[in-house]
C-alpha cells in the first residue's frame, strides 16, 4: 500500500487494485462475520469478530522482519550471519 502512494500508477492500475482489493474484502469479511454471528449470538457476534479483526494486526506485523531479510541481496546475507 505505501508503494502505491509512491508510484506513478494510471487511473486504469489504481481502479484494478481497488476492484480485486474490493473483491477480497467481499470474499473474507461476510462470511467471517457470519460465522461468528451464528456461533456467539448476534450480541456478541460482532465483539468477536472485532477481536478477529485484532488478531491479524499483531501477526502480520511479525511478518516484517522476514520481508526485510529477503530484500537483502544473498551475498550480504551471508556476511550478515543471516541463513535465509
Amino acid at each position: 500500500m505505501i508503494w502505491l502512494v509512491e508510484s506513478n500508477a494510471t487511473l486504469g492500475a489504481m481502479s484494478a487494485f481497488a476492484i480485486l482489493y474490493g473483491l477480497d474484502f467481499i470474499a473474507t469479511v461476510p462470511p467471517t462475520v457470519k460465522l461468528t454471528v451464528g456461533t456467539f449470538g448476534r450480541e456478541m457476534g460482532p465483539v468477536v469478530f472485532g477481536w478477529i479483526f485484532a488478531a491479524h494486526q499483531p501477526r502480520g506485523s511479525l511478518q516484517i522482519p522476514p520481508g526485510v531479510v529477503s530484500q537483502i541481496p544473498p551475498p550480504a546475507r551471508q556476511d550478515k550471519g543471516l541463513l535465509v
